[in-house]
């Protein structure tokens, strides 16, 4: 491990999460390498998750969220709306079935 990634370890390590969760176990697993096995290097997917974890607790350590915010996989991006009903509505008129779709939001 890096040791920027032991550093963004051992902040996980003071969050509070849920009980049994898997945000726990994933702080907990990357905690214990850094502890035991700090030569060993994360896989590409462990390191994504742990930036991702840093980011969904960022407010319970800013001190090093604020490090490390510009990393690409430590950023929120905005779920995109689905267009789906437009694209129903195209293709019943296409072929030529008469839809009527009533949206409850």
């Amino acid at each position: 491990m890096t040791p920027v990634q032991i550093e963004i370890s051992f902040a996980l390590a003071e969050c509070s999460m849920l009980p049994g969760g898997w945000d726990k176990r994933m702080m907990r697993t990357l905690n214990q390498m850094a502890l035991r096995e700090p030569e060993n290097e994360l896989t590409a997917k462990q390191d994504e998750w742990m930036y991702r974890l840093l980011y969904k607790y960022r407010r319970q350590i800013p001190h090093t969220f604020v490090k490390y915010k510009e990393h690409p996989h430590c950023n929120h991006l905005p779920h995109k709306r689905s267009n789906i009903i437009p694209t129903m509505k195209q293709a019943a008129k296409e072929f030529g079935i008469p839809v009527q779709l009533t949206i409850f939001e």
